[in-house]
């Protein structure tokens, strides 16, 4: 009898959270798994994921592919939220399920299921999922090799101001990979993420100033340089701090003392404008679907 007190009291409490639910119920279920009171927060999102709410839908999924607090871990019964909260078009979980058809988890593992969802997440805005397409173009994983598709996904990721795709899209520019080549434009688009505090573009366009053709360079050219190499230092990966460092203490020969501390003065003060984007250091790939093998 204890026992089925208890579940009926699970059903009443159910009852009045559906019944009471309002604008604000997501983000006070949101709050409470941030708090990791798993528990109040599964009562509020189970009758808001039932009613059809495709964010209640995808937390109700994370929860079960966790095993949070009291809720078993559970990846079919993940994949089946999942699989809601996608049908309804949210983009989290339709890349969500595609890495899920991709590793075979809570559901049978499958490909084209996977690719289908990575598209659609892709088509929805969602930028992993672009980068996603971009790399199994590229790779010819999944589906055949086609370098202009990649191309393109990254220039829809770059658009929507994901720092990643603004410099690998330069490079793509600069090489000709999957689009005509064109080493001018492809020095706006490493200006833009160095503005934004990417380091690998930062270096690249100091080098551009450091191997520039047109006679001597300019006092203003070499403070600028020395800056972007300064900043390229700081926020670089170690290989890249080396590199970078080399090229500093080069350049450091022609300068006096004044133009560098100018150029210090400069960096120290130095911001990085706006962005979508969340990294602004040296990094790979964000992380994709995997396309299955």
């Amino acid at each position: 009898m204890a026992a089925r007190g208890w579940i009926f009291g699970i059903f009443v409490a159910l009852a009045t959270f559906g019944a009471q639910a309002g604008p604000n119920e997501l983000a006070v279920a949101e709050a409470e798994i941030k708090a990791k009171n798993y528990g109040p927060a599964y009562l509020r999102l189970l009758p808001l994921g039932q009613k059809g709410d495709p964010r209640a839908q995808l937390l109700l999924g994370r929860m079960s592919d966790n095993g949070w607090g009291p809720i078993a871990l559970d990846p079919r019964e993940a994949a089946r939220w999942y699989r809601m909260a996608a049908e309804n078009k949210n983009a989290e979980a339709q890349f969500t399920l595609a890495n899920a058809y991709a590793f075979g988890r809570g559901v049978p593992q499958d490909t084209k299921e996977a690719f289908t969802w990575l598209r659609r997440a892709a088509n929805n805005n969602h930028i992993p999922a672009m980068l996603g397409l971009a790399s199994l173009y590229d790779g010819g994983r999944g589906v055949a090799k086609n370098p202009a598709a990649a191309t393109q996904w990254i220039r829809r990721a770059a658009d929507r101001g994901n720092l990643w795709a603004i410099y690998h899209y330069g490079e793509r520019l600069e090489n000709g990979k999957g689009i005509q080549a064109n080493p001018d434009e492809a020095m706006t688009w490493f200006r833009r993420a160095a503005e934004s505090g990417y380091a690998d573009a930062i270096h690249r366009v100091s080098q551009f100033w450091l191997n520039s053709e047109g006679g001597a360079p300019t006092t203003e050219q070499d403070i600028s340089t020395y800056m972007m190499l300064t900043l390229s230092m700081e926020r670089g990966n170690d290989a890249l701090k080396k590199q970078a460092a080399e090229e500093r203490a080069i350049l450091a020969n022609r300068m006096t003392p004044d133009d560098i501390a100018t150029a210090t003065a400069r960096a120290k003060a130095w911001k990085p404008e706006n962005t979508q984007g969340k990294s602004t250091g040296t990094s790979g790939a964000p992380d994709v679907a995997a396309g299955g093998k």
